[in-house]
């Protein structure tokens, strides 16, 4: 994917769980602000992935169907994936733009199926 269009996605496998995330490819490198508590990161490639959608669309949704937490920044990102929640997203603060983006953190409990007890 050329530019700064598209979506960044990378998947973290830890044990047994799985973070899904994926932002904006026009995101990557900008400083971003958590409003009230004035917190500032910048959104990382070494996290959301380096500008380019590693996978397939099936192969992606389902990365983010099996994750145990997804995290999403900015509209396409959470157009393509925000069935998981897109209404729950909140407005972070892009200040050396003057904008607001949208960002939707989530974690997934899922019963354990195995009979045996969860740890």
């Amino acid at each position: 994917m050329s530019g700064k269009e598209g979506v960044s996605v990378r998947v973290h496998r830890v044990g047994s769980e799985t973070v899904f995330a994926a932002c904006d490819n026009s995101l990557l490198g900008k400083r971003m602000v958590f409003g009230k508590t004035g917190a500032e990161f910048r959104v990382s490639g070494e996290f959301y992935g380096k500008g380019t959608e590693e996978e397939n669309g099936e192969f992606l949704e389902k990365a983010a169907l099996d994750a145990t937490s997804i995290n999403l920044l900015g509209e396409e990102a959470i157009r393509l994936f925000g069935k998981f929640g897109e209404d729950s997203a909140i407005l972070l603060d892009l200040p050396d733009e003057g904008k607001k983006v949208p960002h939707l953190a989530s974690v997934i409990i899922r019963e354990n199926t195995d009979g045996g007890e969860e740890s």
